[in-house]
């Protein structure tokens, strides 16, 4: 998630390993399209961002106002399906503040993991007994078996033709048209 982020790239979870071809083809089909819009409107893009910077707003009005420029020009690119591959606002501005990955890494905290889910049938208690007992493993398998399976639509990293420009890929292209500035 890291890499995507300060590359401007789209991070996208594997929720099922079969999908895999579907996610390097949609992903690779979505990039290209984003590409050529950015060859597009880069122009006005840089010009729209230099003038926010200057007025000194955030990140997030930044990326609202080119959004906002490429919706006025109607510009239209591919997306892929991605329900799982939202960053989060904390992660967000943590990264953004990182010079390098050393300093991203001391960034990172670690946290407690989630409370067990209790298994449909079983009692706290009895979930509580099996880890005391070193059986967590069978109860969270139990718990997993025991949890509605996602349904095949949010299973599917699709390609949609022809849709408007999402805040999510205009974060991107904001992220990468800083990268391509720095690197000049």
């Amino acid at each position: 998630m890291t890499i995507a982020y300060i590359t401007g790239g789209q991070y996208v979870p594997m929720i099922n390993a079969k999908l895999l071809a579907q996610v390097i083809i949609g992903g690779v089909r979505e990039e290209i399209s984003l590409e050529r819009l950015m060859q597009d409107a880069q122009e006005d893009i840089d010009k729209e961002m230099k003038q926010a910077e200057a007025e000194g707003v955030d990140e997030q009005e930044i990326t609202t106002r080119v959004n906002r420029l490429l919706l006025t020009r109607n510009a239209r690119v591919r997306q892929m399906n991605n329900l799982g591959g939202e960053t989060s606002d904390v992660a967000k501005s943590t990264y953004a503040k990182c010079a390098d990955m050393n300093e991203l890494r001391s960034q990172f905290k670690i946290e407690t993991p989630p409370r067990p889910e209790i298994p449909v049938g079983r009692t706290r208690a009895e979930v509580r007994r099996a880890y005391a007992e070193g059986r967590g493993a069978s109860i969270e398998a139990e718990a997993c078996a025991s949890t509605p399976a996602r349904t095949a639509r949010e299973m599917s990293y699709d390609l949609k033709d022809d849709e408007a420009v999402s805040l999510a890929q205009t974060e991107r292209i904001v992220q990468r048209m800083r990268v391509r500035r720095e690197n000049k």
